[in-house]
């Protein structure tokens, strides 16, 4: 009976360090891959002037999407503009209480007819490059989600200062998620318009 005790502990001590050895093995490979988003352009590359807003420059939160880099917060994601030969932020993004897991991050920022506008992605996806997509509208006083949906890098490939294309757009529309679900609102943003 003792030797039987034995052996069952012995197959548990080799079964969990086959299990902590192939996670070890499997998460430090997936870290060593490059993420799909790897755009890291020089500063000057992501700048431009919008109104009153000049040498405006996008912080990217870090996260499994978007690799530490020179313009990466770990904290939150903003974007910030010189006026009046100040740097401020402009506007601001990080997670709502109880979905920290998120790490929301800005992933473009531009204005058109409506206004000033952002796309800020979260981590949330089924794997490097994925989550889910938000188009917001930046107001002084907060914002309106315009669109919530599924969001993959490869169908997202234009500049950090450019709004989505009409292909773009599509993709978003066929894979839009209902405004009412917690992905599309796990995020504060601050404005300072």
């Amino acid at each position: 009976m003792k030797r039987n005790n034995s052996v069952k502990i012995f197959i548990a001590a080799v079964l969990f360090v086959i299990v902590i050895s192939g996670a070890y093995y499997f998460g430090g490979k997936q870290q060593a891959e490059a993420p799909a988003i790897t755009q890291t352009p020089t500063s000057d590359t992501r700048k431009i002037t919008v109104d009153n807003f000049r040498e405006c420059q996008v912080y990217q939160r870090s996260n499994t999407n978007i690799p530490p880099n020179n313009t990466t917060l770990s904290d939150r994601s903003e974007v910030r503009c010189e006026v009046n030969g100040q740097v401020i932020v402009v506007f601001s993004i990080t997670d709502k209480p109880g979905f920290e897991d998120a790490s929301n991050s800005i992933y473009r920022f531009w204005k058109d007819s409506e206004g000033y506008k952002t796309l800020i992605v979260d981590q949330n996806g089924a794997g490097s490059g994925e989550g889910n997509g938000k188009i917001l509208l930046v107001k002084p006083d907060g914002y309106e989600v315009l669109k919530c949906f599924y969001f993959t890098a490869e169908a997202f490939s234009g500049s950090f200062l450019e709004p989505p294309s009409d292909s773009e757009l599509d993709i978003a529309r066929k894979s839009s998620v209902n405004l009412a679900n917690p992905v599309c609102n796990n995020f504060v943003l601050i404005s300072n318009l």
